[in-house]
């Protein structure tokens, strides 16, 4: 977030411990997520295509939260 990875590390980390409560198999792409940040986050400014990977990571953690949350109404 505004390009300090301590933040961004936290901010994945806060994910992947909230995604701790989720019912299998949701808390899989958690550990997507926090592999794209590890693998990517050193050079998010200079690739796009670890921009690509990061935020295709945040997507499908985003969807699978979301397909979890309209099954409970």
């Amino acid at each position: 977030m505004k390009g300090n990875p301590r933040t961004g590390w936290a901010i994945i980390l806060t994910i992947e411990d909230l995604a701790q409560i989720l019912e299998p198999p949701y808390p899989e792409s958690d550990g997507q997520l926090v592999l794209a940040w590890e693998e990517n986050w050193s050079i998010l400014a200079e690739q796009v295509d670890a921009r690509d990977a990061l935020r295709a990571a945040f997507d499908e953690m985003r969807q699978q939260t979301l397909a979890l949350l309209r099954m409970l109404d």
